[in-house]
Parts: structure tokens; sequence; C-alpha cells
């Protein structure tokens, strides 16, 4: 039993939490653990001057101020004084100490999984539930991480040895006692120990329901649905549905932890008419003579203070579940790490100028995960380096998975993508993806300065403001940065002090600027996924009256449903059924009469007398 009890107590979780706190930061580690050890030591001896002080009354009294056993009683109040003391000195010094040293670990595990999130090429990682529900588990954002079981593991080994302490305490009045409480803590801490891994197993198993009940809580404390969220009155609605998803992913916590409770009552029981038990063996050994008033005062105090042993607290959960998240963490931290090198295998150096001659899908077929189709299956396009082309088709033709592809956020699931005849697959992923500039449809808004929403295009070079200033004026995003109340260095988002906010318009120009930017730092390819979805038409116009002196030279690709945007591209292809259907400029695809010509004439009856206005291209 005590091997079991050795591993179950100790657990290999609460030994790689312990093992990794030197590497946060060993200074702190080692006052971290002085403290504790202190803490467990202190209440120790404050029991021992505690029963030497009450052994001396009897003899003190009576006897005068100035009499030896005045003296030594004063002396063993003066010793439990100081002990207090420093007690509260330690017990602060502790708590400054541990509470610093776990924002410390946060900081450092997060930035491993940031680091490690990020480490992949692509972004197929980020679109596995299974892996998602993993690293909900590793970050603990339920009720404890790893980082709260760093804030209590010192408080919870101080209390296993205080309370070891304490039995020896016990056991110099009794072996026989002391044994009984030691087999009695063991068999307590064997079941709570079984207990607290199967809720943590529970709370593990519930990744995706957690991840919906927290995007919920998100949606109705934040400000992007609110608008809605007030318009449509979907408040009670939200409410009902987040408690509906929460109490889902916790009723098999709730499940585990009732299994047992008839043998939890039984254990706190057992305990408590061994602590009753010990009391009255020790008073009346006290009343008998057997022992003395020192060593009954010691031993009281000493069966109070083994609940570190047998007593469950707060934070031995806290500690149980965050400690057993720290594996998990490691875990996909590791599998994270061998997806980047796995990707990174073999990446030769991406030529100067690539692409030089083309970009080409060779026989292309990619299907998402989870999906019954495939997006693209036997593609095929050669894009001549140096050209512009536009793709058109409706949503779901995979427009925007052949930009992924392109990119390298993805990989093919058969054929290949080339880049002047080498493998995307054969080259540094991450070097080619500095070639690549794009603005997606979706692209984000980041609640920085102006500065940094352009600049993050190319990092290395935030600080070349004359880059930045002609990616801005390039873009038409110039004149909405001066218009901005602090110029580049305005925060653009209004919920921050001093924040702006900007029209969707002047966002996608910003996002524009950023790409541009991209291209400025050496961008070779340049894509524009709906580049002026949000611009009205005199901003569009305005845009693409100077698009060839944007492109000129680069790889340009258009994804857009706006003809006025695709007949100004060199080439357009039409995708269909995740194959090109047709290829060719505005003039010869019109005279076609096929896909492209019926979709120009959908879109162009809007602007017609005799035809309905609600015929539009398909979306």
């Amino acid at each position: 039993m005590l091997g079991r009890f050795t591993q179950r107590w100790g657990g290999s979780s609460r030994v790689t939490l312990v093992r990794e706190l030197p590497r946060v930061h060993l200074p702190l580690t080692v006052v971290y653990a002085t403290t504790t050890v202190a803490l467990a030591v202190l209440p120790t001896a404050t029991m021992i001057a505690n029963g030497v002080l009450v052994g001396r009354l009897p003899a003190a009294a009576g006897t005068g101020v100035h009499s030896d056993a005045t003296r030594a009683a004063v002396a063993a109040l003066v010793l439990v004084g100081v002990l207090s003391v420093v007690a509260w000195v330690t017990e602060s010094l502790d708590s400054l100490v541990r509470e610093h040293l776990a924002r410390l670990a946060a900081r450092r595990w997060d930035q491993e999984l940031m680091d490690a999130v990020a480490a992949p090429s692509t972004v197929a990682h980020l679109e596995d539930p299974a892996l998602l529900d993993r690293l909900e588990a590793a970050a603990g954002r339920t009720r404890a991480g790893p980082a709260q079981a760093v804030a209590v593991v010192g408080p919870v080994l101080t209390g296993v040895l205080t309370g070891l302490l304490a039995l020896a305490l016990v056991a110099r009045f009794s072996v026989w006692l002391a044994l009984a409480f030691l087999v009695q803590a063991i068999s307590g801490r064997v079941h709570w120990r079984a207990r607290f891994d199967r809720i943590t197993a529970a709370l593990f198993g519930q990744g995706d329901l957690h991840r919906r009940s927290g995007y919920l809580r998100t949606l109705a404390l934040t400000a992007p649905a609110a608008k809605e969220l007030r318009i449509f009155g979907f408040a009670g609605w939200l409410r009902s549905r987040f408690d509906t998803e929460w109490r889902h992913a916790m009723a098999p916590v709730w499940t585990k932890m009732r299994e047992g409770w008839l043998r939890s009552l039984g254990l706190s029981a057992a305990w408590s008419a061994l602590v009753a038990i010990g009391g009255w063996m020790v008073v009346s050994s006290a009343i008998d003579g057997r022992i003395s008033l020192t060593v009954a005062v010691i031993t009281l105090q000493a069966l109070m203070g083994l609940d570190g042993l047998g007593g469950i607290s707060d934070f031995q959960h806290l500690l149980a579940e965050g400690a057993d998240r720290l594996p998990v963490h490691h875990a996909v931290v590791a599998e994270l790490r061998d997806r980047a090198g796995a990707e990174a295998t073999g990446g030769a150096p991406v030529p100067a100028g690539a692409p030089n001659a083309s970009i080409r899908f060779d026989n292309v077929r990619f299907q998402y995960p989870g999906a019954s189709t495939p997006v693209l299956d036997g593609f095929d396009l050669e894009i001549v380096a140096g050209t512009s082309i536009a793709i058109v088709g409706v949503n779901g033709a995979g427009k925007t998975t052949l930009v992924k592809l392109l990119a390298g956020l993805h990989r093919p699931d058969a054929g290949r993508v080339l880049v002047d005849g080498t493998s995307l697959t054969d080259l540094d992923t991450a070097a080619w993806q500095r070639r690549v500039s794009a603005i997606f449809q979706d692209f984000w808004r980041y609640p920085l300065s102006a500065r940094a929403n352009v600049g993050l295009g190319a990092p290395e070079r935030l600080d070349d403001h004359a880059a930045l200033e002609r990616a801005a004026a390039r873009a038409g995003a110039d004149v909405v940065v001066a218009a901005l109340p602090h110029g580049w260095d305005t925060v653009l988002d209004r919920q921050l002090d001093g924040g702006a906010e900007l029209s969707g318009g002047e966002w996608q120009r910003l996002a524009l600027a950023r790409s541009l930017f991209a291209v400025e730092a050496g961008a070779r390819v340049l894509v524009l996924d709906e580049p002026t979805a949000a611009l009205d038409v005199r901003a569009e116009a305005d845009i693409y009256d100077r698009f060839l002196d944007i492109t000129r030279g680069l790889t340009s690709i258009v994804i857009s449903h706006r003809f006025s945007t695709v007949r100004r591209a060199d080439r357009i292809v039409v995708l269909d059924g995740g194959r090109v259907v047709e290829d060719g400029n505005h003039d010869t695809l019109v005279a076609r009469g096929g896909h492209y010509a019926r979709m120009f004439e959908l879109q162009a009856a809007r602007y017609r007398d005799d035809r309905p206005f609600e015929a539009e291209v398909p979306a």
C-alpha cells in the first residue's frame, strides 16, 4: 500500500510540476522551497514552545515576577512571540514569491504554447477539433491550470510536511496511535487521488463543449456581437444556450464527483473518530499523571496539525487538476513541434526572386478533414510569374483553398504545387510564405496602432517609416492615417484609451497597405481575396485605376465576385467542381458564352433598367 500511496500521492504530474520550477526562475524557486520548509517547521516549533509555556505556568504562579520559574515562563512566551513574528514574515514572503513565480510560469507556458501553435507552417492543426480540445485541456481555462498549481503546490507541501512533523510528535506519545493515523492518511490519499483522477479525466474529455460554452460567453461579453445581440434581442437565448452547453460539459464531472461519496464520508468520519480517540488518550494520560502538562499540550496541538496528512483542502483540488494539465501541455507542445519538424524536413532555400517562371498546380486534390467531398480534385493551373490572374466561381468552388495551398498553409492530399518546377513541399515553407503577401476577405483587425496594423506585414521593418508611407499611399490608406487623432500612433480600438474606430472600407485599405508593406519587404506574390468587398463604388474604382501600378512586376492573384475587378486582370480562370472549367481574358470568355459570360450577364443586369435588381452573380 505504501508504494501505491507514494506513486499516486506524489504523482508524476506533481513531480513534473516541481521539476519545471527551476527552469522558470531558479532563485525564486530556491526561496519558494525555503519558505515552504520554514512554514512547515515553524508550526511544529510553535507547538513545542506553546507546550513549554503552558507547562511552566503552574510553577510560576504566585512566585513573583523575579522568580526563576517566572523568568522561564517569560522566556517561553518571548519564544512564542518571536516564532509568531517569523511565521508572519515568512508567510508574507512566501505569498509574494509563489504568486510571482506562478505568473512567470504562466508566461513561460503560454509562450511555449504560442510558439508551438505557430511553429507548423500549415494551419491544418488549428482546424483539428481533437487538438483544439487538448489545447483547451492544457491551458486549463475552466478552473485550474498549471500556473495555479504552482501557486498552491507550496501550501500543499507545507501541509504535508507539517503533518509529518506533527505525526512525529504524536509518535513520541504513542507509536501505535501514530501508525493508525499514517494508515488512515494513506487510505484517504489513495481514495482522494483516484477520485481527482476521475474528475480530471471527465473535465479533459469535455474540451469541445467547454470551447463551445466559452465561445458563447465571449459573444455575450465582448463588442463584436453586441450590436446584433441588442437589435435582434437574443441575449436571453445566448445566456440560455451558454447554460445548456456548460451543464452538458459539467454533467460527466458531477457524475464522477458523486461516485464514492459514501466512502469519502466514511473516511472523513474515521479520521475524526481517530482524532477524538487520540485526544481522549492524551487527556486521560495527563489526568493520570503518566505525561506532563507540556507533553499533553504539545501532543494535542500535534493531533490538530495532522490535517495536512488526512484533510483535503481546496488547494489540493487545484493542485491535482492544475498539475495534471502540465503533461497534456508538454504533449501538445511536443506534437506541434514534431509536426513543424516534419514539415521542415528537406526544405531547400527559396531561389532569389521566386517565382521567376511560374507557379503550377499539377493534378492537385484536397479535401478538408471531416468533409464528404474534395474541394479540389484533379486541379491543374499554371500561373505565369509577373502576370495578374483573376479567380472566379461560386462559393465553395475552391478559390480561397487554392490560395491556402499556394501559400503553403495547407498541403495537397495528392498532386503537387510547383514553384519554378520545384515542389513546394521540397522548399523552406516559412521562407516561401515570406514571398507571398495576402489580404484575405476575413482579414484581422488588430487592436494595435495604425503603424502596427500596416507594419506587421513585415515586422522586421516596422521602423521603416518611409516604406510604411509608400505602402499606405499605394493602398489609399494615407488619407485614413492622416485623419486619425494621433496619426500612425493611434490605437485602432475604441475600447482602449485614446483609441479610434475605422469604417469597414478604412480597415480594408489598411489591410491592403499591410499586404503592400510585405511587398516592400520582398514578397513577390500578391493575393487579393475580395480586396474591395467593403469599399464603395468610388473607392473601388480608385483602387483599381491604380491596380496595374500596384501589381507591376508581381505575380498577382485576385479573387472577386465583382467583374469590374476581374476584367482588368491579364487572365481569368473560372472554377467549378474543383477544377478549372474556363480560362482566358474577359473579352474571350464573354464571347464564349459559358460560365463566366452567364455570371457577367447576371451582374450587369443590376445596372439595367429592364432587368430585375435581384438578379445577382451567384455568391
